[in-house]
């Protein structure tokens, strides 16, 4: 365990978490958002990964052990497994740095194809509902769609007879040029912008972003979780490698319609199949949830969060140089197509690095205690379904929606009354969450803003390339240089670090109390909490909403390229949204003398699978199919909207003392929980659990006898 000035000086801006020592799972890694968060206007960077970004620029030495709900290995069994892992040859032996090879490459195929994947759909719809544009634009003959040529006159020229002085000649050629001509008058390169600003073409597109979107939102939420507990059970490499499969197959789908789409039944409708598989076999999420736990598995915890800030950073690079390097190759190769070769390239590359050189990071006797549990859940289960029909089904409902119980941690708490004050609920923390996930919404904006910039500015995807670079270069500049010195110059001064730890009475003795040898142990003692940190949280976090909204309003009131660039710039100053408004949820949180953080995390993670992946795409696809041909921009003002509303929901917040409770259930618990806000001097009363449950102690046990 890291000093407390260690873990003070590097968390001086951050919160800091209670540890204890265990093997990493799929569900302890620290969370790091969607790649598309990355660099999007609209895409939210969570307070860990900020925290990770941060780290590239200010090196603090910490250990970073971690708090899950798996088993723990005897101490003595881990070393001897680490000592065996050592032996092996290098290539071999797990480490983080045979995916860091390729991370930079795989996150720059995902941001190089979001913007021409957004065209590809335009031409698709354009050749059904507006042939007579499609049939001239390039990209239409490098799809096999119509195609015809643009030319001037090229009949022959055809001798005339001499003609005497005077005599009158009747030249008409329009036969010849009706035969020869075909006119084409385009207002941006190849024409597009006909395509894109034909509102029934934009609805067309719309309708299948939303349905390519919102089934393979649903899929992943459905499956993520079944993924990650499989990958504990039969390791990190066999999760990664089947999501790399679904992905091939999406790529290897979308170019098959894209090339033979006026030939296959369905048309560019067949495009969903490729969501659909990739959805089942877990897609990104699943994949990039497994390569975390690989890391977290082969790193030593002192190390484990430089790991993962290079990491990190690493994706950073990739998905912000992705669009850039986009643009370069169509400008070189002249073919928009070009790129999703090129990402499908680098994709069957990442294929052949998972399945023929990766090592696997999980321990074989992990594997077995978690398959031990699975199973001991799978008998809990079969026993509930025997206990009658409809108890069977109301246990199999369950479990269809148990990837929703995360959320029942979010609804309001009951607040005991005082001399000062009345009982009743307190909402603060159910508050922070629908303002979260409000925001969260705006995601699934994405792809009709891209329509947007096509139609309105005559973009092409080379152009939202270089746009969307820009944004990612300028919201990591915020988060690593502005955001942290905004912090220092006017957030709290941070207090001197104490220690503070977590004792359980020792269960060893008859009466549960403490041996003389702990007995005599000097016990931590809280200081006071530093005022008002927790409230420089939520202050930051208003602000940044605010400036979400402005920005959304001013980009939708844009004539031109320019401001419309430029205020999306000026969004990027809301970046801080997601690290302050998980910070102030984490201090109300702790306030309500919660100490599983890993809990209030999962349930946030639903909340942004919900609002970014289902229910904002549906939001904005819905209204931008209705309004395109009256209002185009209504999904900006709608932005501005939601912001608008996370905004009130935030000045709600109550971070008052007074509205500290205990949990509805009645767990014995005792000790201090120190949770550190975003800027990290917040101390918070807690407690820790005082029993294990029998099903780890058998899993704990079947691992010392093995």
């Amino acid at each position: 365990m890291a000093s407390p000035s260690d873990s003070s000086h590097h968390r001086g801006e951050f919160r800091s978490r209670p540890h204890q020592t265990r093997a990493p799972s799929v569900a302890s890694a620290p969370y790091i958002p969607n790649l598309e968060a990355l660099i999007l206007p609209e895409g939210n960077v969570g307070d860990e990964a900020t925290a990770l970004l941060q780290d590239l620029i200010h090196t603090h030495p910490r250990d970073d052990t971690l708090i899950g709900d798996e088993p723990t290995m005897p101490e003595g069994e881990e070393e001897r497994e680490r000592a065996a892992t050592a032996k092996l040859p290098w290539w071999k032996r797990p480490s983080p740095y045979w995916l860091m090879v390729a991370v930079p490459f795989t996150a720059s195929s995902m941001g190089m194809t979001m913007a021409p994947r957004v065209e590809i759909y335009t031409v698709l719809a354009c050749a059904i509902h507006r042939p007579e544009y499609a049939k001239h634009l390039k990209l239409s003959k490098d799809m096999g769609l119509p195609y015809e040529e643009y030319a001037h006159d090229v009949s022959p020229v055809l001798p005339l007879p001499p003609l005497a002085l005077g005599t009158p000649v009747d030249l008409d050629v329009s036969p010849a040029l009706n035969d020869t001509l075909y006119f084409e008058e385009p207002a941006a390169p190849g024409g597009l912008d006909k395509c894109a600003s034909d509102p029934q073409v934009q609805a067309t597109v719309a309708s299948l972003t939303l349905m390519l979107t919102v089934v393979q939102g649903i899929l992943a939420c459905l499956t993520t979780g079944w993924w990650g507990a499989l990958s504990d059970r039969r390791g990190r490499k066999l999760v990664m490698g089947l999501s790399v499969v679904g992905l091939l197959y999406n790529d290897l789908n979308f170019l098959g319609v894209a090339l033979f789409a006026s030939k296959i039944p369905g048309g560019y409708w067949l495009l969903l199949v490729g969501p659909v598989v990739e959805g089942i076999m877990g897609g990104m999420t699943s994949g990039v949830a497994a390569m975390h736990a690989y890391v977290s598995d082969t790193t030593e915890p002192a190390a484990r969060s430089r790991t993962f800030s290079l990491f990190l950073g690493l994706l950073f690079i990739g998905i912000a140089a992705g669009p850039t390097l986009g643009a370069l190759i169509i400008r070189a190769s002249g073919s928009v197509l070009s790129v999703f070769f090129v990402a499908s390239a680098m994709h069957f590359l990442y294929a052949f690095v998972v399945w023929v050189v990766l090592p696997e990071s999980r321990g074989a006797r992990l594997m077995r205690a978690s398959k031990v549990l699975h199973a001991a859940e799978l008998a809990g289960l079969k026993a509930a379904r025997h206990g009658g029909r409809a108890q069977g089904l109301l246990v199999r409902a369950k479990a269809a929606f148990a990837f929703l119980s995360p959320l029942l941690l979010l609804l309001p708490r009951r607040v005991p009354g005082g001399a000062r004050r009345r009982a009743g609920r307190d909402w603060s923390l159910t508050l922070v969450a629908a303002a979260y996930g409000l925001v969260q919404a705006i995601m699934g904006a994405m792809s009709y803003k891209f329509q947007y910039a096509l139609a309105k500015f005559a973009w092409t995807s080379e152009d939202i390339g270089y746009y969307l670079t820009l944004i990612g270069v300028t919201r990591a500049a915020y988060l690593m240089l502005v955001l942290p010195l905004t912090i220092k110059l006017f957030g709290p001064k941070s207090a001197a670090p104490i220690a503070l730890a977590a004792h359980t009475p020792n269960t060893d003795t008859p009466d549960g109390t403490n041996t003389p040898d702990e007995a005599a142990q000097p016990q931590p003692k809280a200081t006071p909490a530093k005022p008002h940190s927790a409230q420089f949280d939520l202050n930051l976090t208003r602000f940044a909403t605010f400036i979400d909204l402005v920005s959304y309003v001013l980009m939708g009131l844009a004539d031109s390229a320019l401001p419309f660039t430029a205020f999306t710039l000026l969004g990027s100053m809301g970046t801080g949204f997601a690290p302050g408004i998980q910070a102030v949820a984490l201090a109300l949180y702790a306030r309500r003398g919660e100490t599983e953080t890993g809990k209030l995390f999962g349930a946030l993670s639903v909340v942004n699978a919900l609002c970014a992946q289902i229910i904002g795409p549906a939001l904005f696809g819905f209204t931008y199919i209705r309004t395109v041909a009256i209002f185009p921009a209504t999904i900006f003002m709608l932005s501005g909207l939601l912001c608008g509303l996370a905004f009130c929901l935030l000045l709600c917040v109550n971070l008052s003392k007074h509205a500290v409770h205990a949990p509805d259930d009645a767990e014995e618990s005792v000790g201090l929980l120190r949770e550190e806000t975003l800027v990290g001097d917040d101390e918070q009363e807690g407690a820790a659990q005082t029993q294990i449950q029998s099903s780890r102690l058998t899993v704990n046990e079947n691992l010392v006898d093995a």
